[in-house]
């Protein structure tokens, strides 16, 4: 009989048993490559504040008395330039002197810090749809559109307005109109900031001055992106 089925099916082999390869262990995860940004961003968290970094990495255009100037003003206030939106050397022209701006963040972060400090509101001063004047919380009205026709519903921003409270002392109340507060470029245009956001700069100058008035001694001589005048 095998050797019928030898000569039918040919030699059978009993297959062995395959040995099993030891499980290889999961290589770890390439890190990803640093990104070139925060690299850089890095870098410059560990730089001295000099007034060559200053004006290696803020404003090229600034000479070095402005960047000495910017750089006592830094540190007799406290503020750090290389934190975004606290405080810029901002030179338009280079026939034009520099100007140190400090972002609203850096007041209400400055007026937080204060322990008599107890919050703030502000607001826009509008001619509503009634034709009354109010003076309204945030920002948000009927702007005339750039298409306006015969009918439309708009209202009118005249100002904006803050009240800071202050411990034992009464509220600080300023309230700004929007035609001494708007900045104009070189060409009599209004700054683009100005053009896009003329509610929100024009509270944002409000709270500016509130604070500053509210608190002399930590904001006093210190001015707003919206306070300064951009000459090109």
């Amino acid at each position: 009989i095998d050797a019928e089925l030898k000569s039918l099916f040919g030699e059978i082999s009993n297959p062995k048993k395959q040995e099993r390869k030891p499980a290889e262990k999961p290589s770890a995860p390439t890190p990803p490559a640093p990104d070139a940004h925060e690299t850089a961003l890095a870098r410059i968290r560990d730089v001295e504040l000099t007034p060559e970094a200053i004006i290696k990495y803020l404003c090229p255009d600034a000479t070095f008395e402005e960047a000495v100037l910017f750089l006592q003003v830094c540190k007799h206030r406290n503020l750090n330039p290389f934190i975004p939106g606290e405080v810029f050397l901002i030179k338009y022209s280079k026939t034009q002197p520099a100007a140190t701006v400090v972002g609203k963040y850096a007041f209400t972060k400055k007026a937080d810090a204060h322990p008599d400090f107890r919050g703030y509101q502000a607001g826009i001063i509008v001619l509503n749809i009634e034709g009354n004047i109010e003076e309204r919380e945030g920002t948000f009205y009927l702007p005339r559109g750039k298409n306006a026709k015969e009918g439309d519903v708009f209202e009118t921003l005249l100002g904006g307005w803050a009240r800071v409270k202050r411990v034992n002392r009464e509220d600080i109340i300023s309230k700004v109109a929007l035609q001494e507060c708007i900045r104009y470029k070189q060409d009599g245009q209004p700054t683009r900031a100005w053009q896009e956001q003329p509610a929100t700069q024009i509270s944002k100058t409000a709270v500016v001055r509130a604070l500053r008035d509210a608190f002399p001694a930590e904001l006093g001589g210190i001015y707003a992106d919206g306070e300064v005048v951009e000459v090109n």
